[in-house]
């Protein structure tokens, strides 16, 4: 027969198998909702680093095109000194034939 102090004691231990029961009957559903988080977490990783990859290829891009647009205005520069040079040499040329100091002689 069962003595009352075990009787006492079962039935003070009895929350905490409830406890003890509760925790392991919900432990795989928690353990199922921290696996889903991890994997929402690493998704998001992975679309930040694809977003990255995709931001820093338009840097790329935008970088390239501003080297085209130097490599253009320094073309520009170069075409407008070159037509600089030659208006200026016949400016040059026809004030001294205007002036007289340029003689062309030929033999």
């Amino acid at each position: 027969m069962v003595q009352p102090l075990h009787l006492q004691d079962n039935l003070s231990k009895i929350p905490l198998l409830q406890k003890l029961h509760e925790s392991a009957r919900i432990a795989p559903e928690l353990e199922k909702e921290q696996f889903a988080k991890q994997l929402m977490e690493q998704q998001a990783d992975r679309m930040e680093q694809t977003q990255d990859t995709q931001e820093s290829e338009k840097v790329r891009e935008r970088q390239q095109k501003e080297k085209e647009k130097e490599k253009k205005r320094k073309r520009q520069i170069l075409k407008l000194s070159e037509k600089e040079i030659e208006e200026a040499r016949k400016e040059a040329d026809e004030d001294d034939q205007k002036a007289g100091r340029i003689v062309d002689i030929v033999v």
